[in-house]
């Protein structure tokens, strides 16, 4: 098992490194990509930061607020949202991985959007709220070829698929 950035997945697909990756579909970069689940992008704010009445989290909302960013490559679909809604951010702070961002947010650094699957035991002191409009991200597997993937990779493929089934059955809200 490998982790590592979009673009790193990307690229041990294409070179041999791995057989099958999961990725956005938006960084997929023209490999066969099969849909998994949709992936609802979410805000990250510290505890009491937005009004009690906030329900969710517009465009006009994010205006003029401090950010927490992830590198490009971990995070295109939220750099597509933020394009979408000509928001100019203004970013505290520029991280690699989830849970590193997530700790500055609760360090009260600045707003963080993110995908919800990577919120499963957010800590106490941040809170989530819904885009609206509605935005979310294609999770998928990506390899360099479905017609001639080995029968290892296609049951990794298939049990991955079954999981993700599992998975949304059981969490569907």
């Amino acid at each position: 098992i490998y982790q590592g950035s979009y673009n790193d997945v990307v690229d041990w697909v294409r070179n041999g490194t791995i057989d099958l990756g999961i990725v956005s579909e938006a960084a997929s970069d023209g490999l066969p990509f099969t849909e998994l689940m949709e992936d609802d992008l979410v805000a990250v704010v510290p505890r009491g930061y937005m009004p009690e009445s906030t329900k969710s989290i517009t465009p006009e909302d994010l205006k003029d607020q401090p950010f927490v960013i992830q590198q490009d490559s971990c995070d295109i679909d939220i750099i597509r949202y933020l394009d979408e809604y000509n928001l100019q951010i203004r970013a505290n702070c520029h991280i690699l991985d989830d849970q590193s961002a997530i700790a500055m947010v609760e360090a009260q650094t600045g707003l963080l959007l993110m995908p919800r699957l990577g919120l499963i035991n957010p800590p106490k002191d941040v809170e989530i709220y819904p885009l609206y409009p509605r935005h979310y991200r294609k999770l998928g597997i990506i390899t360099l070829s479905d017609d001639f993937m080995s029968p290892a990779a296609n049951e990794m493929s298939e049990h991955i698929r079954k999981y993700v089934e599992n998975y949304a059955r059981e969490h569907k809200q």
